[in-house]
């Protein structure tokens, strides 16, 4: 689990940030006192997911519309950019709550 913010094609072109998430904050620990699937990947606040399998997030391809296909279990991987540079992580998709 994570918060996040959309950085659209006009924020990203006045901020020189890419298009994507912004990570604003990444949840630690379930209430069950679990590692949560994002800890787990290694995302970290101020990462920018740019893609996720490949399918580039912007304005028209949303977060949520490109994990609707997942099941709990599934294995994603999630295009960040972090201190300016592209690195991949792959993500295992826990139950929408």
């Amino acid at each position: 689990g994570f918060f996040y913010q959309i950085i659209t094609k006009t924020e990203s072109q006045l901020s020189a940030t890419p298009e994507g998430i912004l990570i604003k904050e990444v949840k630690r620990i379930s209430k069950q006192g679990e590692k949560l699937p994002a800890q787990d990947a290694g995302l970290l606040e101020k990462d920018v997911i740019v893609a996720v399998d490949g399918q580039n997030l912007n304005e028209e391809n949303s977060l949520e519309e490109i994990l609707q296909k997942y099941k709990p279990g599934d294995k994603i991987k999630f295009s960040i950019i972090r201190n300016k540079e592209k690195k991949d992580v792959n993500l295992t998709a826990g139950e929408l709550k």
